[in-house]
């Protein structure tokens, strides 16, 4: 009986990997088609590629509680302004006078090792962000939680290709500059090249194993900021 079973197993087992083959051989051909077809048919490239993402795009209907009672949004126009109020109600607002003022012109943005600004960078020169930069499509991403509250939303800007451009020219120059003066400290692991929360994770670990070898004890604390970008004044 063990022996008949064993072999059911096995011709299981057989059929289960065969099966794995043919969906992987077809997956491939498939993919290879809408490759080639891409050119002349983008309209299928770009429906098979959203149907693989994971993320789903649209927002279910929203819950909005006001002095009447519990308002339904199901129309997108009323989704976006229940999530326009949630959004502007969350926002952290400062007086602009009060703000420390940083003179921010080309000759104090340039090192002497930096490559020189060019004209097109110019708005460097006046340390004023265009009107039009600032202006952004909103997008809302679903976090956790209920579905209909509008708190459970991510606000994601869209802002201006220029602005992204610029914003990465002040990084480049400011990492660099931090660089040269050894301003990182050696237990800063987001945002710079070479390193990545792997290798934190693994620099952690290591030092807790080294404190544990010895019969040592050590306590760790881990704290996450809710909804902290929308801390940020808004002006």
């Amino acid at each position: 009986m063990e022996d008949r079973s064993k072999e059911k197993h096995r011709e299981y087992c057989k059929a289960r990997n065969k099966v794995k083959r043919l969906t992987r051989k077809e997956r491939k051909e498939k993919e290879r088609q809408v490759a080639e077809s891409a050119k002349t048919n983008n309209k299928n490239f770009w429906k098979y590629v959203n149907s693989k993402r994971k993320s789903k795009s649209g927002v279910s209907e929203l819950h909005e509680k006001t002095s009447k009672g519990t308002f339904v949004a199901s129309k997108d126009q009323d989704k976006a302004e229940v999530l326009a109020n949630f959004f502007s109600s969350v926002f952290t607002e400062e007086d602009v006078n009060s703000l420390p003022l940083v003179d921010i012109t080309i000759e104090n943005t340039r090192s002497t090792d930096d490559e020189p600004i060019t004209q097109e960078e110019k708005s460097l020169e006046t340390g004023i962000v265009p009107d039009s930069w600032k202006v952004a499509i909103i997008t809302a991403l679903f976090k956790k939680g209920d579905k209909k509250s509008a708190s459970n939303y991510r606000p994601v800007s869209l802002t201006s290709i220029l602005c992204k451009m610029m914003e990465k020219i002040f990084r480049r120059r400011i990492i660099k500059h931090m660089d040269s003066l050894d301003l990182f400290s050696d237990k800063q692991f987001g945002f710079l090249s070479g390193r990545s929360t792997t290798l934190q994770l693994i620099t952690v670990l290591d030092k807790w194993t080294e404190i544990l070898d010895r019969g040592g004890v050590f306590n760790a604390v881990y704290m996450d900021f809710m909804k902290a970008f929308d801390k940020f004044p808004s002006l």
